[in-house]
């Protein structure tokens, strides 16, 4: 999985979780992590949404979605970065993901905007 953006900008993300059979699944995680890095051996994440803080949502049975905001972007450089969506189910993980976050150039960017 990629995530393309530019740096600082809004972007909202929608994802499936599927079971072994390849159905979409209809469990109720008790935790989801999205965690960005900027290498993967990294201990410290740049930023990092839950479910349980509600920043990652259900939208319906198997199809969660969250928002990247300008603020978590804004100050890393333009380059790719590495992360992880990883579904908890009691003391177990479940399921996770690995991708990669790519922020692109920008032209208006937070430092010019509504400058004339």
């Amino acid at each position: 999985m990629t995530i393309t953006m530019p740096r600082g900008d809004i972007r909202d993300v929608r994802f499936t979780v599927y079971d072994t059979d390849g159905e979409i699944s209809s469990l109720d995680f008790d935790e989801i992590y999205f965690t960005v890095k900027r290498r993967t051996g990294d201990t410290e994440y740049l930023f990092q949404y839950t479910l349980t803080n509600g920043e990652i949502e259900k939208v319906e049975s198997g199809v969660y979605q969250f928002t990247i905001e300008a603020a978590d972007t804004d100050d890393l450089d333009i380059a790719r970065y590495v992360f992880d969506i990883e579904l908890c189910l009691g003391n177990a993980v479940k399921q996770t993901t690995v991708g990669t976050l790519e922020l692109t150039p920008e032209v208006t960017c937070a430092y010019n905007e509504g400058d004339a």
